[in-house]
């Protein structure tokens, strides 16, 4: 496993942690410790190798070209007009997956940063969290909302009560916390 991937797992399952210790102070309980890992999907692939290049990674996504690339992970300093740091991955590797590891070799070893950008691609919640355990703000253009489901109330029909960590339904319902979910992309609450 590539040393990027095997970090961005780590950092998964250091978050969880964090998580299910934070429902055990406010709950007093906790579920038992994951005892088999979820790296992957649960979606079946054929891995295509490519004959002539076999480090580069078959990219299908959407708005792009399919085929074999290499990908090239840039983070600048916009304000002196410098690139701080390269890391180059196959095609089929998401971006998320080296974005951590590069941004804090940059925060220890070449400058210490204040705030970060990306786009929409690195708006889920562990890319937030291990951002803010840096002390880097973090900035970026939200994920457009996709509806994917067919339920007449939707998430923006609850109204968010912070102080008490409960969502109100319109028929003033409180929807407490109910479960972690875990999924290759980061950790969700289920409320």
């Amino acid at each position: 496993m590539p040393e990027e991937t095997r970090n961005y797992w780590e950092l998964l399952d250091a978050c969880e942690e964090e998580e299910l210790e934070e429902l055990k102070r406010r709950t007093g309980k906790r579920r038992a410790k994951r005892t088999k890992q979820i790296k992957k999907d649960k979606r079946r692939s054929r891995k295509k190798v490519s004959c002539t290049n076999p480090e580069s990674g078959y990219m299908k996504r959407p708005g792009k070209p399919s085929g074999f690339y290499c990908l090239s992970h840039q983070t600048a300093d916009p304000d002196h007009g410098i690139i701080t740091a390269v890391t180059v991955t196959p095609g089929g590797v998401h971006d998320s997956r080296p974005y951590f590891e590069q941004l804090e070799h940059v925060y220890k070893h070449v400058v210490p940063l204040k705030a970060a950008t990306a786009d929409s691609a690195y708006d889920f919640p562990l890319a937030h969290q291990a951002l803010e355990k840096l002390g880097i703000d973090f900035f970026v253009v939200p994920q457009p909302a996709h509806d994917r489901t067919k339920a007449e109330l939707k998430r923006d029909a609850s109204a968010y009560n912070e102080p008490r960590d409960v969502y109100l339904c319109p028929n003033g319902k409180e929807l407490r916390r109910k479960r972690l979910y875990r999924s290759s992309s980061g950790l969700f609450w289920e409320y």
